[in-house]
């Protein structure tokens, strides 16, 4: 099932939603302060930080171990043969630019790439997809090609995560409310194609 609603950072909503052509949207309901923690968090490793991590800046739990579970699969010693570090495998230049000093720390690199995956939803309007491919390949090869790069490792990435999410969401959503006046805005974002122009 897809979720409706918002995810809203520093008190602005933004709708966040998929892209791809003839898929229902993706959105995000932002987490409500007494929101229960998920069905199978006490499973999670790292459950506790990132349901507090998450929450504070209006994630559901169930996304950011979804990122995690594609990034790192939960190991915050990972490190890519490209250098990304930590649970959600932060790039040394994203990691001093989010100022986390020990991306091997698992709640430093929590609240950086948290804090990081929040700005690109903001970056890409809400887009859930475009912020995931952004998350992988990088903002600008995202701009570059007006969408979803069309690398296969980025885009199993991105399918991977908005499946894993979808199902945690279904399996936990009891504790989404939606936030009032914002459903016009996803609404409004119908069609890849708006918003794959808004990308370039």
């Amino acid at each position: 099932g897809v979720l409706e609603g918002t995810v809203s950072h520093a008190g602005t909503g933004v709708a966040v939603r998929g892209a791809a052509e003839g898929e229902p949207s993706v959105q995000i309901q932002k987490a409500t302060a007494g929101a229960s923690r998920s069905i199978a968090a006490e499973t999670v490793p790292y459950a506790s930080v990132i349901h507090a991590t998450a929450t504070r800046h209006g994630l559901p739990p169930h996304l950011v171990e979804a990122v995690i579970r594609a990034e790192s699969n939960f190991d915050a010693r990972a490190i890519s043969p490209k250098g990304a570090m930590g649970l959600m495998q932060l790039m040394p230049g994203t990691a001093v630019m989010l100022g986390v000093r020990n991306p091997c720390d698992a709640t430093q690199n929590l609240e950086g790439g948290v804090r990081h995956l929040v700005d690109l939803l903001h970056r890409f309007s809400g887009n859930l997809r475009l912020a995931l491919a952004a998350y992988n390949a990088g903002e600008e090869t995202v701009r570059r090609y007006g969408g979803v790069p069309p690398y296969p490792e980025t885009a199993g990435y991105v399918e991977r995560i908005v499946a894993s999410y979808e199902r945690g969401a279904g399996q936990r959503g009891s504790w989404h409310a939606r936030t009032p006046g914002l459903g016009a805005a996803a609404d409004a974002m119908a069609t890849s194609k708006d918003t794959e122009r808004a990308v370039a």
